[in-house]
């Protein structure tokens, strides 16, 4: 097929290729209907050129839900969280913790850098243990700006924003942190699937049952 050389005008999307003989009509050649017919071809066709990243963070999101949903151990449970959450939160790491007693246990991570896998904390004296007590999110833009922050476990780390999650239906023990490497405020959209995520893995939690029953790491 002869290749089209007129210029591409900046801004506008290519479609030469996955578009062809897709059937998809661009009224008067428009950038907007053009725009929007290369999202349709990408959803129904599962191309991912130029994809927003949101929008990858709801397929991750949805690709966790349903593996949620076949989880029979704790240990699949954590692995789900591990392998995930840094996706669907479009972050530089992500941990998993579990509650002991009156502490805190850091039992997984994906991160770019080495957190707290292995180490345990009092659980009043860390954010993931206030998020547990209190049954609720944590978002902080700027840790060294929050005086709930231990500033001394996170100086060695390249955390400089977080969010956390509680894990449970009723009585949280467990949650899972998001990591960010710059002071950001994190977006509703973001905030709203690490929700869906901790509220999805308190289901399976409750099917699974305590984690500290089954887990064989940490």
């Amino acid at each position: 097929m002869e290749q089209s050389t007129r210029p591409i005008e900046r801004g506008t999307p290519n479609f030469t290729g996955p578009c062809e003989g897709s059937g998809l009509v661009f009224p008067n050649n428009s950038r907007k209907d053009s725009s929007k017919a290369l999202w349709i071809l990408s959803a129904t066709r599962g191309i991912t050129l130029g994809e927003p990243a949101i929008f990858a963070q709801r397929r991750k999101l949805n690709e966790a839900t349903s593996a949620l949903a076949d989880a029979t151990s704790i240990d699949r449970l954590v692995d789900i969280l591990c392998a995930s959450g840094r996706s669907i939160a479009a972050s530089d790491g992500v941990t998993v913790i579990r509650r002991e007693g009156n502490q805190v246990a850091y039992i997984a991570e994906d991160a770019l850098a080495p957190l707290w896998t292995g180490k345990r904390f009092a659980i009043e004296a860390c954010i993931s243990g206030i998020a547990i007590v209190q049954n609720r999110p944590i978002l902080i833009a700027d840790i060294y700006a929050d005086d709930r922050v231990p500033h001394a476990a996170y100086r060695p780390t390249f955390v400089r924003s977080m969010a956390m999650y509680p894990i449970g239906l009723v009585a949280p023990v467990m949650a899972v942190g998001a990591y960010w490497r710059d002071p950001r405020e994190i977006d509703p959209g973001t905030a709203a699937l690490l929700a869906a995520l901790a509220r999805m893995a308190g289901t399976a939690l409750s099917r699974i049952g305590r984690p500290d029953a089954k887990l064989s790491v940490g």
